[in-house]
């Protein structure tokens, strides 16, 4: 979630990426494209973070990242590995428009990597994360089914994104529900609902962890 995150410590510094792989217990991140077609990934450092709280450094309805550190275009059901600093604390998308599902992670210069589905700013489709090997929490979060998110939701919960991709709109912000279509939908759709992705909540959704700062991120 953006308004209270995971992101616990602030971290500052200019975030930096490349498309290699990262070194034994560098930060950095498998990215996996099991869609049908290419994606391409944009990596979104946060504008800041504090003790708590996270601002992705964007107003609602305008460009979801003002802050791009990367991008990587992957193949459908093909993967690459994006080298990150231990600066780097945001998210990953398919989009630098908004709504879309967000993967928020967080590296630290200690060994730990966070990561979380955040479908509060909307949702483009499914996407999970979890750690790489290495150990950690052995949870992925996020969810995988339906496939067909988008196209199953009712009118009142979807919109058409400035880049002309149909998506739900989001459905909660700075602490009450935006479209209430959009929140229902979601949270009677998605697996598991709160647990398994921030949709209308700022607390009690499921966080992975990775004890060498490499995580798995797979987009749907």
């Amino acid at each position: 979630m953006y308004t209270q995150s995971l992101f616990l410590a602030a971290l500052t510094g200019v975030a930096t990426a490349s498309v290699l792989p990262p070194r034994d217990s560098s930060p950095g991140v498998n990215i996996y494209n099991m869609g049908s077609a290419q994606q391409t990934f944009y990596f979104c450092n946060n504008a800041a973070n504090g003790d708590g709280t996270a601002d992705p450094g964007f107003t609602s309805g305008t460009s979801g990242c003002s802050n791009l550190v990367t991008s990587v275009a992957v193949a459908p059901s093909a993967s690459t590995t994006v080298a990150l600093a231990t600066t780097f604390s945001g998210r990953i998308a398919r989009s630098t428009d908004t709504p879309a599902t967000w993967v928020e992670v967080q590296f630290q210069s200690g060994g730990t990597a966070w990561g979380d589905v955040s479908l509060e700013i909307g949702c483009d489709g499914p996407a999970q994360v979890g750690p790489a090997s290495g150990g950690g929490s052995a949870q992925v979060v996020g969810f995988s089914t339906p496939a067909d998110i988008v196209s199953g939701a009712p009118d009142g919960a979807t919109e058409t994104r400035a880049d002309g991709v149909k998506v739900i709109s989001a459905p909660y912000s700075e602490g009450q529900v935006t479209n209430q279509a959009a929140a229902d939908y979601l949270l009677s759709t998605v697996p598991q609902g709160n647990t398994m992705a921030y949709i209308t909540t700022t607390s009690g959704t499921d966080v992975t962890t990775s004890s060498n700062n490499q995580l798995d991120v797979t987009f749907y």
